[in-house]
């Protein structure tokens, strides 16, 4: 008779070996010229340029896996996570994304999803605020094309959305990014 204990491990490794080799890794660059800002509470709207550069040159790495597919039809739903960072900021997302292959070689997809939000700037603010930026939701869009089958090259375009305190006064910014990524499917 098998222990209870080991037969718990042995389901728990086969499950975390399917979680780590059947998804996709991804890396993806932004395409700064058609990333944009919006902080509606000052009226600004701008590219990461007028910002000080605040949001330019981001890159993402992140990871999803598949959790349901139906063949017949051709569409699938992914759980995935992502982490994107500069020298100003930090967002790690987790998000559902919704794909449809209307050909063997394109896929489609919309994801949605939460980010946690972190600066590294010191805003003027006369009380100490714990935490002084808050996450928000994530949407997006991609079109990805797969070179092989393990290989897919996509264009996203996704909108994050965050809170920021200045002049103690939170406010709402919502932050567009357009950029290309490449994967690899294990």
């Amino acid at each position: 008779v098998m222990n209870i204990s080991l037969t718990k491990k042995i389901i728990f490794t086969l499950l975390c070996l399917n979680f780590l080799f059947s998804g996709t890794f991804y890396l993806s660059k932004s395409l700064d010229s058609i990333s944009e800002i919006k902080v509606d509470d000052y009226g600004i709207s701008g590219n990461g340029d007028d910002f000080g550069g605040f949001f330019s040159e981001t890159y993402a790495i992140g990871y999803y896996h598949p959790v349901w597919k139906k063949r017949k039809i051709k569409y699938n739903v992914n759980l995935g996570f992502e982490y994107m960072e500069n020298d100003n900021f930090s967002f790690l997302s987790f998000y559902s994304m919704l794909n449809w292959e209307p050909i063997k070689k394109l896929t489609t997809s919309f994801l949605l999803g939460l980010n946690f939000y972190d600066h590294e700037n010191k805003y003027f603010n006369t009380h100490d605020y714990y935490p002084d930026s808050k996450g928000g939701q994530v949407l997006g869009l991609a079109l990805a094309y797969n070179v092989k089958n393990k290989i897919p090259i996509s264009l996203e375009y996704k909108i994050y959305t965050f809170s920021e305190v200045h002049s103690d006064s939170w406010y709402d910014i919502q932050y567009s990014r357009c950029a290309i990524s490449l994967g690899y499917k294990f």
